[in-house]
């Protein structure tokens, strides 16, 4: 099916099919299944670099499928209705100029084993030079088969993303935000501060080494709220379905 433009979310309805946004070409979908989701419960999203070949490592505790997992075990926990949002971010290998590409898809714990093998691993990694060739999954036909993922994507992209799709939505959004890198982290506090979207909390986390730098999250208390009270950081690549919900509840009575 040929891509055409995304319509807007609905406040009940989520897309089955990957949404793929790229810096050239953003807001387009590959088909338009709609299924729908209990209006009013709040919506786990789990946003993931692809930029490190261990994340395609399942068994790894840093894995995307390993985090995927726990993103739904915060479904669970929150009333997320037994679904989680997953946004891949990175550059795609088959664009000249490093484009970057954002692709929106969903899971439920009852498709996670075929979600994992369509999105977090990569068949065509290298094998060796008698390996055997594996035809390509979900993940490297859009992002490409090379082994070099290592641009990031323009945190603009990635929170526009986000925006459009729920925007239209009810209830809260719980935004799971996975950071390997620290450049660009002032844009992308900035762009989520200039959104100015209450309803969403957005939870970022990863390694103090690599998004700590001059202790940008400890500055005004931002990592708890300190600048705004729907930003927090997890400032460790573990956590738990417990400690990563701890700012979200506290945001949510706030509001209730």
């Amino acid at each position: 099916m040929a891509p055409r433009m995304v319509m807007p979310f609905s406040s009940i309805c989520r897309a089955s099919t990957p949404l793929v946004c790229s810096s050239r070409a953003p807001g387009r979908v590959l088909g338009a299944t709609l299924r729908c989701m209990a209006a009013g419960s709040v919506r786990v999203m789990i946003v993931l670099p692809i930029s490190r070949a261990w994340y395609f490592e399942p068994r790894r505790f840093s894995s995307i499928a390993r985090k995927v997992k726990k993103a739904l075990a915060v479904a669970d926990r929150v009333d997320g209705g037994g679904i989680v949002d997953v946004v891949l971010y990175g550059v795609s290998s088959q664009q000249k100029g490093s484009e970057s590409m954002v692709v929106h898809t969903e899971v439920s714990s009852k498709d996670l084993d075929q979600w994992v093998n369509d999105w977090a691993v990569r068949p065509s990694a290298p094998r060796g030079l008698f390996g055997d060739h594996t035809p390509v999954n979900k993940f490297e036909e859009h992002f490409g088969v090379e082994d070099d993922y290592y641009g990031r994507a323009l945190p603009g992209l990635i929170v526009d993303e986000i925006h459009r799709s729920t925007m239209s939505a009810k209830g809260d959004h719980f935004v799971i935000f996975g950071l390997d890198w620290g450049r660009g982290l002032k844009e992308l506090v900035r762009a989520v501060i200039k959104l100015d979207r209450p309803d969403i909390f957005w939870q970022f986390f990863g390694d103090a080494t690599d998004i700590d730098h001059h202790d940008f999250w400890g500055r005004d208390n931002l990592k708890r709220g300190g600048v705004a009270p729907n930003i927090w950081a997890h400032l460790n690549t573990y956590w738990t379905s417990r400690s990563i919900t701890r700012g979200f509840r506290k945001w949510r009575k706030a509001r209730a």
